[in-house]
């Protein structure tokens, strides 16, 4: 007889019904955490801030400054009665010969009118046997003499047009033809502010001084007042002893000669102590004393004995015995200062002729004026091309705050040109207040910092973070959805 034993098994408890919730409520409250705070929170933490520009405007400044350029300088002619139709009529060819020469770029304009008025350009009219011409050396006068023969033929009003546009004028227009394709080499970028530095240096180590803070104040500070028009310029001075130069004259004829393929190595950069230290542009003007034993010094060709740096400065050679004269006087400075003021001018990118100077700073504020605009109107276009082709690089409100005060200060300075205004430096000023802001925008810190963040870059940081977190809530869901099922 066989007997059968029966094997109880034991099932677990069945789960209360308050854990199963509890672990519900949990797992539903992971993934609310996560869709309402986490995921926004993700987003809005990586979000990369745009401020918005104003692009239409900055493109339209990059593309129509040329056009939207329009100056205008007025010129009177001291005339009576006697002549009624003398102004209309030269304004007439006035235009007719600045449309032939400027073609489409017609923002150079000048405005004949009647009578003179002080510290204005002024067109005084004499009868003489020829027809002559001649400008102020200091100050806005032309002075005109013209035959009874000219008059009669109405010929007159031709030669005042050729007088002004051919001859006072004539390359105040040329810069303006060419002053975006930057045709002179030598002209350093315009700045709202440089700084120069005038040294003295001697080859030799006898002693020597100069009185050149009292020439500075006699000579060059009231030229320097005319400048501010233009830019402000701050000043040091310097004395250098054994300045040896970089290059060896070649002896002829009892004197020491350096040729022109000479002057580019003649400041000796190594030794010389000719650094800055200013953000700003610095141009340099040396005073350069050679020793006895290579004296007399002679540039070849040279009638001042002086020569040009491009964008950096000027040199002049100055030829004294300092084991006799180891003092030099303002006087004795006054050629050189003459010497260093037409260096100065020239770097700035002021024509050189006529020789008056207040013509020649007039042009140059003229001219530096639309440098200063094409500068910030290039900058704001290169920061929109910029932003276009990185999407994902940051624009913060910094950036947007040096935009529009570039854009306000554009739109100033051509209503300042429009209205004549530009003898009162508002035009030059806000020129290059736009100029100024504009770089400061295009080369902002952050901006440069983070030129490019790819998206890449967020994912390998929060994914450690993220990448458990939803895991876990991915397989209580999981569970969450069998149990419901069951």
């Amino acid at each position: 007889m066989s007997t059968s034993t029966t094997t109880e098994v034991k099932l677990p408890p069945p789960e209360p019904r308050e854990a199963i919730l509890t672990r519900r409520y949990v797992i539903l409250l992971f993934a609310l955490t996560l869709g309402l705070v986490g995921i926004p929170l993700w987003y809005y933490t990586t979000l990369i801030y745009r401020a918005p520009l104003a692009y239409d405007k900055m493109d339209y400044y990059d593309q129509h400054m040329k056009n939207d350029f329009h100056i205008e300088t007025l010129v009177h002619l001291n005339i009576g009665d006697e002549f009624p139709d003398i102004v209309p009529a030269t304004q007439l060819v006035v235009d007719r010969r600045l449309d032939e020469r400027l073609g489409d770029r017609k923002g150079w304009r000048l405005k004949m009118a009647k009578g003179c008025v002080p510290n204005e350009y002024c067109v005084n009219l004499y009868v003489a046997d020829d027809n002559t011409y001649a400008v102020s050396e200091y100050g806005r006068d032309i002075f005109i003499s013209y035959t009874e023969n000219t008059l009669a033929s109405n010929q007159l009003p031709e030669f005042i047009a050729e007088t002004l546009l051919d001859n006072v004028f004539d390359q105040e227009i040329d810069l303006f033809k060419g002053v975006d394709d930057e045709t002179s080499k030598k002209v350093i970028a315009y700045s709202p502010k440089y700084h120069l530095t005038f040294s003295l240096f001697s080859q030799g180590g006898s002693p020597v001084s100069w009185e050149i803070a009292d020439a500075l104040e006699s000579y060059f500070i009231p030229f320097k007042d005319e400048l501010m028009r233009v830019a402000n310029f701050t000043i040091d001075t310097q004395v250098q002893f054994y300045s040896t130069l970089s290059v060896e004259p070649k002896q002829a004829d009892g004197e020491f000669v350096l040729t022109q393929d000479d002057l580019s190595t003649f400041v000796n950069f190594a030794e010389w102590s000719l650094s800055s230290i200013h953000s700003y542009p610095t141009l340099n003007f040396i005073l350069f004393i050679p020793s006895p034993a290579n004296s007399p010094l002679v540039i070849q060709g040279s009638q001042t004995n002086s020569f040009l740096i491009p964008q950096w400065g000027g040199v002049s050679i100055l030829n004294t015995d300092v084991t006799k004269t180891a003092h030099l006087t303002k006087e004795q400075l006054l050629p050189v200062l003459e010497t260093f003021t037409s260096q100065l001018l020239s770097l700035l990118g002021a024509p050189t002729l006529p020789k008056s100077p207040i013509i020649r700073i007039d042009s140059l504020s003229r001219v530096s004026t639309l440098r200063a605009l094409l500068a910030a109107s290039s900058s704001l276009g290169s920061l929109h091309r910029l932003s276009k082709s990185l999407p994902d690089i940051a624009i913060p409100k910094s950036v947007l705050a040096s935009v529009d005060a570039s854009l306000g200060a554009i739109s100033q300075s051509l209503a300042a040109l429009k209205s004549g205004n530009w003898m009162t430096s508002e035009a030059i000023t806000s020129a290059g207040v736009a100029m100024t802001q504009a770089h400061n925008a295009f080369f902002e810190k952050m901006m440069v910092q983070q030129a490019f963040f790819p998206e890449e870059h967020k994912v390998a940081v929060y994914l450690p973070l993220l990448g458990p977190v939803c895991v876990m809530i991915l397989l209580g869901l999981m569970r969450f959805k069998k149990e419901l099922k069951n």
